[in-house]
């Protein structure tokens, strides 16, 4: 070491992990601590924050009452959650209560942890903000019948108990959009078990991260950020990289049922003419159109399906894998619920494994397969009929 360097030390990877109640990144969060992370349970932190002497406790006591305490004085968990399950603003006072306290300590444990890679596992992880600043955010999603299921089975709860604290949270499909991995949990414990091995292997195939004392981190790439807005509609740079990137996509031949060569001219018109209901979404990464994501209505020859969108998605092959779906989808989503969509329906090729894999990331459903539903060059192709719930109505 030359004189008046400071040494380098390494920097754990930090993972976010997180999902809707029943989804299993708990079990997620087992299988990855067997494999040598450090998993800090923040949920079980929240917890023990709300203790007797614990630094929420007071707040918790002093917001809800002494009828949500135990005969021993602790804050009763299950009282405590039918207050809050069913009132949204309840909800918002609990977690203002317990947050500040449990990310704070959250912070301390990692300091002290000494293995290479901090999984943080929380339910609210997003929504609380502990996410900003970890290398990575995991998403675990499941079908919302088999959350229920689960529900019922492991803490036994009745079928509309369970149905009212899964449809309490966040859509699956907004947590999905900003994550860097989704790990779909809708087999059994080996196929799960399977998936998150095969993450685990990417991450320890990754080089020694160190961090200098100024904090930035040596031997890493430089990421390009992506940028996720709105095509402008009338601009024909826009309208040509969004043609550049349908071609490609066209051009592989499997991924979607367009064909044909779109100009930029050809693509400008089309952008014009979309209504107030639709939109397209672009994806940049240095200045280049990398993908995009377009939402319409279902069908314009009726109003009683107004509240149904149809849902496109088109990445160039050499920016798939980055996460550019999910970003895409995070400002359709937003886009829909101001427009007054309620559900999407999807059309994806049988034979677009990538394609249907993305979607259910998603939190789509498959309803059933369309038999000889495309006929390209004279072939026929199934297609796979894809729905997306996205508010829960008229549910317990």
């Amino acid at each position: 070491m030359r004189e008046g360097q400071q040494p380098e030390t390494r920097r754990p990877l930090l993972i976010g992990l997180t999902g809707n109640i029943a989804t299993g990144k708990s079990e997620v969060a087992q299988m990855l601590g067997e494999l040598g992370a450090h998993v800090i349970d923040a949920d079980r932190v929240a917890h023990e924050v709300m203790a007797p002497g614990g630094p929420a406790y007071d707040s918790v006591v002093h917001a809800f009452g002494p009828a949500t305490l135990g005969p021993d004085g602790s804050i009763d968990r299950k009282k405590l959650g039918a207050i809050v399950f069913r009132d949204p603003e309840a909800l918002q006072r609990l977690e203002a209560a317990v947050h500040p306290a449990t990310i704070t300590e959250v912070i301390r444990r990692i300091a002290q942890a000494g293995e290479p890679v901090i999984v943080i596992e929380a339910i609210k992880l997003i929504e609380g903000g502990m996410h900003r600043g970890y290398d990575a955010l995991w998403v675990v999603t499941a079908p919302r019948p088999l959350q229920i299921e689960r529900l019922v089975s492991m803490r036994g709860l009745s079928e509309d108990e369970a149905a009212l604290r899964v449809d309490a949270q966040p859509p699956q499909a907004e947590k999905a959009a900003v994550a860097d991995l989704v790990i779909a949990n809708d087999g059994d414990l080996d196929a799960l078990r399977e998936k998150v091995e095969a993450a685990w292997s990417t991450i320890r195939a990754r080089p020694n991260r160190q961090t200098a004392t100024t904090g930035r981190l040596a031997h890493e790439p430089p990421q390009t950020e992506v940028v996720v807005r709105p095509v402008r509609r009338d601009d024909l740079q826009d309208a040509a990289g969004v043609a550049d990137v349908l071609n490609s996509v066209i051009a592989e031949g499997r991924y979607t049922a367009l064909t044909g060569h779109w100009t930029p001219e050809a693509e400008q018109a089309f952008l014009q003419g979309l209504g107030p209901r639709r939109e397209v979404s672009v994806a940049e990464v240095a200045g280049r159109i990398a993908g995009f994501q377009v939402i319409e209505p279902f069908v314009t020859y009726t109003s009683t399906m107004d509240h149904v969108a149809h849902m496109g998605t088109y990445v160039c092959a050499e920016f798939r894998g980055r996460g550019i779906g999910r970003r895409l989808a995070a400002c359709t989503l937003a886009f829909a619920r101001a427009h007054g969509y309620e559900k999407s329906v999807i059309y994806v090729m049988a034979d677009n494994e990538p394609g249907l894999a993305y979607y259910r990331s998603l939190g789509f459903e498959e309803c059933g397969v369309l038999h000889r539903q495309v006929k390209i060059d004279g072939v026929y192709h199934d297609a796979v009929l894809m729905e997306l719930q996205f508010e829960v109505i008229g549910r317990g």
